[in-house]
């Protein structure tokens, strides 16, 4: 039979094998700064972001963008990686 002390430990075990891998996840930040010149900037609709074809483990993009009809921000998703003006 197994006593309740062992059941105990058992279950500290398990709690630290879960923490374990919690710390397995590996996550990297990093910033970057673009700068387009446009001669025709009114027709400039939206931008499309290539960095997940050299990064594809990119799960979100937060963009801030300032054009002449103003500035914005977006966040954009591994699945959606376009920048509507």
């Amino acid at each position: 039979k197994e006593h309740k002390h062992e059941k105990e430990h058992k279950h500290e075990k398990e709690h630290k094998h879960e923490k374990e891998h919690k710390h397995e996840e590996v996550h990297s930040e990093f910033e970057m700064t673009y700068a387009f010149t446009c001669s025709q900037p009114e027709k400039l609709d939206y931008v499309d972001v290539l960095l997940s074809k050299t990064f594809p483990g990119i799960e979100h993009i937060q963009v801030q963008y300032l054009t002449p009809a103003g500035q914005g921000a977006a966040e954009l998703e591994a699945g959606s990686l376009r920048i509507k003006f």
